[in-house]
């Protein structure tokens, strides 16, 4: 629980958590409306979801340690990669571009799978090309060195564009995460887009409860029609036997 000074959120926190928020006719939950962004339409709700997590890009290269304790969250890897290509342009510098050297078991089939390679994205490992400009938020992807902090999930800043090659050092741009890849963190500023609902257990109260109030959560809702008008509603999913399990021990 990060929430100590909210008590009202504190209680919204639990009730997601246990599975005892009350839900509409499609078992979605109904978020409190000063959470919510508006949408109005895909483009300008994105960026107002992005203002009200990074209102000043400019503060990266200010004061960038304080910027990396506020983050976008998605349920899943499709959206994130679209979100920090914008982002990563909207810091001021040069950015550095370091491409992967991937190879085939066999040599002689070099040639026929380096694209295929390249396109491929396996969880836990870093993309093809990543872009980087100093006093960017970077997260580890694996261990490096846990006893001096340098662990899967631990969010850095970068800070030096060298010209020697980047020797597998497994970074990803983490303006925006996955929620479950921010598991036992906490954050300044948390905003969340929710492109697709959250698919499973417990995923929306940990994203909820990485904030340390409610005041400080923005989410985007987006509508899965045109005409569909529940931006305010979503889905929380909570298997109360695993709760029930839990208690027992």
């Amino acid at each position: 629980m990060r929430a100590r000074n909210d008590p009202g959120f504190i209680e919204f926190l639990m009730k997601i958590g246990n599975g005892e928020e009350r839900v509409n006719c499609q078992g979605q939950i109904r978020i409190p409306q000063p959470m919510l962004i508006p949408y109005t339409s895909i483009e300008q709700s994105i960026e107002s979801l992005i203002s009200s997590v990074y209102p000043d890009m400019s503060l990266f290269e200010k004061c960038p340690f304080e910027m990396v304790q506020q983050a976008i969250l998605c349920p899943k890897n499709e959206f994130v990669d679209d979100f920090n290509s914008k982002l990563i342009q909207r810091i001021q510098g040069n950015e550095v571009v370091y491409i992967s050297d991937d190879r085939a078991k066999n040599v002689m089939d070099q040639g026929d799978y380096v694209d295929y390679l390249n396109s491929l994205e396996p969880r836990g490992l870093p993309q093809n090309r990543l872009v980087l400009k100093v006093n960017c938020p970077v997260i580890l992807l694996r261990n490096i060195n846990p006893v001096e902090g340098l662990s899967n999930g631990t969010r850095l800043i970068f800070k030096r564009i060298s010209p020697l090659i980047l020797r597998q050092i497994s970074l990803r741009l983490c303006f925006v995460m996955t929620i479950n890849k921010l598991q036992g963190q906490m954050l300044d500023y948390v905003g969340m887009y929710l492109r697709q609902p959250v698919f499973t257990h417990g995923q929306l109260y940990v994203a909820l409860s990485r904030a340390k109030t409610g005041e400080n959560v923005n989410i985007l809702i987006v509508p899965p029609t045109f005409n569909d008008p529940g931006t305010e509603y979503t889905r929380n999913v909570v298997y109360t036997e695993v709760l029930a399990k839990e208690s027992l021990k």
